[in-house]
């Protein structure tokens, strides 16, 4: 669905993406972001936010921290961003680019801490006590406290693998007073992971970590004498803001929703328009199968069709089905199911639509300005860390 939802909102990004890539303009193993469509998300998503008493930290890591993108959703009005990890901090901040959130989905080095709180990010999360003093060992030198959240889990497993981290709720109780006096931090609130889940029937819904937030905010702010922020990420879009301001929340941080890929989205739903998609190259062809190259294609992705052909008439033509490899393999090239009587050729155009995260993947993005105007313009060509990638310009003259 994320493939016809764009041919159907946005059908000159594919317009455009196949003949970039059928003039060398833009590599194979390519996604293309549409700034202008990046910049309306991102203002509609602030104002709605705005409306509801939440602001907003935009994660850049699905678009690999692109500058363009990232300039067009300040320019929209969401001026902080969310680091994923370390690097995605020292990456952001090198760009002079606000610091609103970080050590939430990945705790922040030890030896990586003097240097992100020197950028004064507005908070940061611990999962557990030596975390927290260790920011307290650093922060305590400084004229200023740093702003801590609390990230807290509920009971049972994590609801995504690996991304383990957090106070219980007991554990919480039990060790607030032994946090609340660190000296060089100011336990300000509360976070969890993800607070929101989505069902194709019935919607987005709170999940357990949001339900262990509302419970955890009350015990926050009974103990520091006012109300605890509450941050409460994942899946933030115009459809969940509301749900999210009826469990008190401050700050979201929307990712998937700037660029339409959430998964809402997937199944027609959610008024965020799509801008981004992905480009490749068919290199062989053996009867029923065809192959493209991959690079940093996302498992989770939700990526199930293609277009395919070398020209603006691909808009009109049948979507095929396409294959990942196994997890246990590198994605250098994905397959193409050609049905009987279609041709697909070497060289071929390859417009595929999904769920990205090019921050763990090497894929390279572009991006382009102008479609909302009718003035395409092709900006840089960078790699899946935001940096530009020189080798293509090389490569293509």
């Amino acid at each position: 669905m994320y493939l016809e939802r764009t041919r159907l909102l946005n059908p000159e990004l594919i317009r455009q993406a196949v003949e970039l890539h059928q003039t060398g303009a833009i590599p194979p193993g390519c996604y293309l972001v549409d700034v202008d469509t990046v910049r309306a998300n991102a203002r509609d998503l602030a104002t709605q936010a705005s409306s509801h008493g939440i602001r907003l930290f935009f994660m850049s890591k699905q678009i690999g921290h692109n500058a363009e993108a990232i300039d067009a959703i300040r320019d929209g009005g969401i001026d902080k961003t969310v680091a994923v990890d370390g690097r995605s901090a020292a990456l952001l901040a090198d760009r002079h680019v606000p610091l609103g959130h970080v050590g939430h989905l990945s705790q922040l080095p030890a030896h990586q801490l003097p240097s992100i709180l020197r950028e004064r990010p507005e908070f940061v999360t611990v999962f557990n006590t030596a975390q927290a003093m260790r920011v307290s060992l650093i922060a305590a030198a400084s004229d200023e406290p740093v702003q801590v959240l609390l990230k807290v889990r509920p009971d049972g497993p994590p609801t995504f693998p690996g991304q383990e981290g957090g106070f219980y709720l007991d554990e919480l109780k039990e060790e607030l007073p032994r946090l609340t006096a660190l000296p060089g931090i100011d336990v300000h609130g509360v976070t969890a992971f993800p607070c929101t889940s989505y069902d194709v029937l019935t919607g987005f819904h709170a999940t357990r970590e949001l339900l262990t937030l509302q419970n955890a905010t009350r015990l926050v702010s009974g103990h520091i004498g006012r109300q605890a922020h509450v941050n409460a990420p994942g899946n933030t879009s115009a459809d969940t803001l509301e749900l999210l301001a009826g469990y008190g929340c401050d700050t979201a941080e929307p990712g998937h929703a700037l660029t339409g890929t959430g998964p809402q989205h997937a199944h027609g739903q959610g008024p965020e328009r799509p801008a981004l998609l992905y480009v490749s190259e068919v290199v062989q062809v053996d009867g029923s199968t065809a192959v493209a190259f991959g690079g940093g294609l996302y498992r989770r992705g939700n990526l199930r069709h293609a277009l395919v052909g070398t020209d603006h008439a691909v808009l009109d033509s049948p979507a095929v089905d396409v294959q990942l490899p196994g997890a246990e393999y590198i994605d250098y090239y994905f397959t193409i199911d050609v049905p009987p009587g279609r041709r697909v050729d070497v060289g071929d155009t390859v417009i595929a639509v999904l769920r990205p995260q090019l921050f763990v993947g090497y894929s390279r993005m572009a991006a382009i300005t102008g479609l909302s105007t009718a003035s395409p313009s092709l900006g840089s060509v960078r790699d899946s860390q935001g940096l530009l990638d020189h080798s293509w310009k090389a490569a293509a003259g």
